[in-house]
């Protein structure tokens, strides 16, 4: 990743942040740069990059999408940037996290990197790698990039292993086309791997390569079903992405089938009043209301408020929402006082939870005034 600092140190809104996050995690992070420099006699510049380096990027290339998105006029390329603008922002709300995760991955790519030299790559000098190593310890990936791109021409295990990597890396620095070719190779080189279908799915519905995405979470399904060993939840979340992307195709019966199959994997595997099961609920709830079967929605959301209350603290906010979703659904069904009321339990529950200035007491706000306006 090419990093661009900032003019002046006084200019980056996170100087707080970076001051109090100085030293964070050490030992830790010395890990990826410890596997180059024990086999090398040459000393890293440093331990790792810092936090006003992760920063910086993420401000300087923040700005940039956003000028970009301005002055872009493709549609395509507007999608993309809004996407990878998203993910900037989410990375600016929370810097630190972001920061400690960059960390993990790239000593997640540092230890992929050393199974591939030695499984793989027969005879490879691991002098010769370790320069790599120290290279993702400053956060810079290209060394490791021109080396995987290596073991990507092959075929087999090697070039899958090698291509989903870097996708995971074009993943990383926002290069969506990128990482979905280099995710289909993976796919191609292991096509009954499930981290290279969910990534090739997960990639492909991202860039609204929609038929694609189908195709391959049927696949993922499949064999989900097959496995010996319960996983119920990357099922329940194969038949939810799936059930998503029928929506956006339009399909909306085949969205509800699957979206059932997900609420019976959650349920089966779960019980019927765990508070996980409430977010399948309440997916069945939002595509029965938008298909006119506004009774079904009332059930289904219903059960779902009742399994929250139930489960969360009073004041949580996932109960405030689940009280406005319901409040929507009674507006439809013309209870218009049972909407008041859940209207005004669930904004009670965002103040305290948020304050008046939080998004979701401003918007339970607004639809409570609205419905005031109609009575």
């Amino acid at each position: 990743m090419t990093k661009k600092r900032l003019p002046t140190a006084k200019k980056n809104p996170f100087n707080k942040l970076i001051n109090s996050t100085k030293g964070i995690c050490a030992a830790a992070i010395k890990k990826a740069v410890k596997l180059g420099s024990n086999l090398s006699n040459s000393k890293p510049e440093k331990e790792f990059f810092t936090i006003e380096d992760y920063i910086d990027w993420i401000v300087t290339r923040t700005a940039q999408v956003t000028n970009a998105l301005d002055a872009t006029e493709n549609i395509a390329q507007k999608t993309r940037y809004k996407i990878e603008l998203a993910g900037l922002l989410k990375l600016q709300k929370q810097p630190t996290e972001a920061y400690e995760a960059r960390k993990t991955k790239l000593v997640k790519y540092a230890e992929e990197i050393k199974r591939l030299a030695k499984d793989a790559a027969k005879g490879t000098d691991v002098q010769n790698i370790a320069p790599i190593w120290r290279a993702l310890a400053l956060d810079n990936t290209q060394p490791a990039e021109l080396f995987l791109h290596q073991l990507s021409k092959k075929s087999g295990p090697t070039a899958g292993a090698a291509a989903f990597l870097l996708g995971q890396i074009s993943e990383g620095h926002f290069d969506f086309d990128q990482a979905l070719t280099f995710y289909r190779k993976a796919y191609l080189n292991g096509p009954k791997n499930r981290n290279y279908l969910e990534a090739n799915a997960h990639m492909a519905s991202l860039l609204e390569c929609y038929e694609e995405a189908e195709s391959l979470l049927q696949g993922i399904i499949e064999i989900l079903g097959r496995a010996r060993r319960s996983n119920h939840g990357k099922l329940f979340n194969a038949y939810t992405n799936l059930a998503h992307i029928l929506e956006m195709r339009g399909d909306m019966e085949a969205a509800l089938v699957h979206h059932q199959h997900a609420l019976q994997v959650r349920e089966k595997a779960l019980g019927p009043n765990h508070p996980e099961l409430a977010g399948a609920l309440n997916n069945m709830a939002a595509l029965c209301e938008v298909r006119g079967h506004v009774d079904e929605a009332y059930e289904y959301s219903k059960r779902a408020v009742g399994i929250y209350q139930t489960n969360l603290k009073p004041d949580s906010p996932k109960v405030a929402a689940a009280l406005s979703n319901l409040a929507e659904i009674c507006q439809k069904k013309n209870h218009h006082q049972e909407a008041k009321q859940n209207y005004q339990q669930g904004l009670e529950i965002a103040r305290k939870s948020g304050g008046i200035d939080s998004p979701l007491y401003i918007k339970i706000k607004s639809n409570l005034d609205g419905l005031k306006e109609r009575a």
